[in-house]
């Protein structure tokens, strides 16, 4: 099929070419909602309290990592309008001399793109079966660093535990009628 738009069209990739998102390695994502929308959650007093869209998405979130043997979760929040978190490929060193290029089209498979592509696409699922005013849920992109070492590892984790509390009260009206009535433990 010709190329319709011949590439004219097509923003370039905000990850960084010279990395193999498919290797062993530590990653700081960031992926936010549609619109920056607060459908995930509201933060009182610097506690987050999932709205049924945030615990869809924690359920899968959470489900990606026992389907993917190679990736592992350090640590991760969600908030209103995004998700923070900290991601280790640790893959076979026999998986590891198998991987190739592909062209600039195609995601990696088993990499950092294909596993926010399909958490992604499986939240989203959800989350329209369970609210189907929800159509579109998150950004196209996401936000990616690459964690070179201890101290940026110590950085992230730290601004990701913390980020709930550096927060200012985040209400969504929407949800706030949920979050009043829901009895505490």
């Amino acid at each position: 099929m010709p190329d319709l738009f011949q590439e004219k069209y097509r923003i370039p990739s905000a990850r960084a070419s010279w990395h193999d998102y498919s290797a062993n390695g530590l990653y700081s994502l960031t992926i936010c909602t549609a619109a920056r929308e607060p459908i995930l959650a509201n933060v009182v007093q610097g506690v987050v309290h999932l709205t049924p869209e945030g615990q869809i998405v924690q359920e899968e979130w959470e489900k990606s990592f026992c389907l993917r043997e190679e990736l592992s979760c350090a640590a991760y929040v969600i908030m209103p309008n995004h998700i923070h978190a900290i991601v280790r490929i640790q893959r076979a060193k026999a998986q590891d001399n198998m991987t190739q290029r592909r062209s600039g089209l195609e995601r990696e498979p088993k990499s950092i793109s294909s596993f926010i592509a399909c958490f992604k696409a499986v939240a989203t699922r959800r989350i329209r079966s369970h609210s189907p005013a929800f159509q579109v849920v998150w950004q196209h992109r996401f936000y990616d660093r690459i964690i070179r070492n201890e101290d940026e590892y110590e950085f992230i984790l730290n601004y990701i535990q913390c980020n709930p509390r550096n927060s200012p009260d985040y209400l969504n009206p929407q949800h706030l009628l949920d979050l009043l009535e829901t009895p505490k433990v």
